[in-house]
């Protein structure tokens, strides 16, 4: 029940920041960005050269600008991931997707300085005492914030390198479930006005 009415909730929201961009026709769905990021995460066992364990998120974006501030989005990450405990190696594609919305404290000469906040579905859980494991119909909230540079400040200003940090919670009751975090080191293209 938590978790249909945060969406409710979150949904809600999503309506109202767009009426805001109604009311501003100047900036209502006049920019579209495509972006993409990699975060990779490893770990070496401190006793034995012979465990590992490693992910790679790789995350794709598509938002569009709904006000002066407001930018909605949906996002895709699979999450590519290898363990090798002594002879035992696996891997596994596990899945991360959902919508946000972000909220833009500085956009001008370049730069960029934003908050983010997302509902995803995912099979992606950090849950136990050992590395991440697959459960399916899992629900996180997203929360963080992240900087974007302009790489091509003398001519148009759309192309943009994007930092930033995320961290994720289990909505699901699960026990001994704990945070994500994605760091976002990442790319992203600007259509149309910036």
């Amino acid at each position: 029940m938590r978790i249909r009415s945060f969406i409710i909730c979150f949904l809600c929201l999503q309506s109202i920041y767009g009426q805001m961009g109604l009311k501003n026709p100047s900036y209502f769905l006049k920019s579209f960005q495509i972006g993409t990021s990699v975060t990779y995460i490893w770990e070496k066992n401190a006793y034995t050269s012979d465990d590992f364990y490693g992910e790679t998120t790789w995350n794709v974006n598509f938002a569009t600008r709904l006000s002066k501030r407001f930018w909605l989005g949906v996002q895709a990450a699979p999450i590519f991931f290898k363990e090798r405990f002594g002879t035992l190696s696996s891997k596994r594609i596990n899945y991360f997707t959902g919508v946000f919305t972000q909220f833009d404290f500085v956009n001008k000469n370049g730069l960029r300085i934003y908050a983010e906040t997302s509902i995803n579905s995912a099979n992606y859980c950090t849950c136990g005492d050992l590395n991440p494991t697959t459960v399916d119909g899992l629900f996180t909230w997203g929360g963080g914030a992240g900087i974007e540079f302009s790489l091509n400040s003398k001519t148009k200003n759309n192309l943009k390198l994007e930092l930033g940090l995320f961290n994720y919670v289990i909505l699901n009751d699960i026990k001994f479930k704990y945070n994500f975090t994605q760091y976002i080191f990442g790319l992203n293209y600007v259509f149309g006005e910036i």
